[in-house]
């Protein structure tokens, strides 16, 4: 059990680290009153953004008519994060890190419990109905893309984590309330016959 508790934090961690080592960068190009436009860079390490050289990204950019009334040395360039992108993919990633192991776990638990693993395959439970509903709706109405991915997931990863709290809760007093019931019947004096 121990060990699978394991499995489920380091597979955990590393799905964070492996979102922050391949982070999604955006780069925005604007001059005094107006933008100019959007530059999807490379993934890159979170501590180690994409270099900003205006040279290297006015090269391969499309220079529409805005650009022919703005001077090289007025573009401003601001790299950024996406935010977004990088909390589905670790949304994402932590479907597999938790619903695996977990369901390891309700094959070999027995009557023993763990609350990580308990806690653990609800929660992947939840992105993954989250996800699917976001999908559902995808087909239904159509768009872009799925609506409402992140915030349909993070509920469900957030309900997962409510029902799985709670329901472990109520079974480790009732394991408690069983193992307290089994000491009174044991500590009774029996009936001479």
């Amino acid at each position: 059990m121990k060990q699978l508790r394991w499995v489920v934090i380091g597979l955990s961690l590393a799905s964070i680290f492996f979102v922050l080592w391949r982070a999604s960068w955006i780069t925005n190009l604007s001059a005094p009153g107006m933008s100019l436009g959007v530059v999807h860079q490379e993934s890159a390490p979170l501590w180690l953004p994409p270099a900003d050289d205006l040279s290297d990204l006015l090269a391969g950019f499309n220079r529409n008519s805005e650009w022919h009334r703005v001077e090289v040395e007025d573009i401003s360039v601001r790299v950024e994060p996406r935010w977004v992108d990088m909390l589905v993919d670790l949304l994402l990633l932590l479907v597999p890190a938790t619903l695996f192991p977990g369901w390891v776990y309700t094959r070999v638990r027995g009557r023993r419990s763990d609350v990580i693993l308990h806690t653990g395959v609800r929660v992947g439970l939840g992105l993954a109905i989250g996800f699917g509903l976001s999908f559902l709706l995808w087909l239904l109405f159509g768009s872009w893309g799925p609506p409402l991915l992140v915030p349909l997931s993070s509920l469900g990863g957030l309900a997962g984590l409510v029902t799985g709290v709670y329901s472990y809760g109520r079974k480790a007093a009732q394991l408690h309330n069983a193992a307290d019931d089994a000491r009174v019947a044991a500590d009774r004096p029996k009936p001479l016959a």
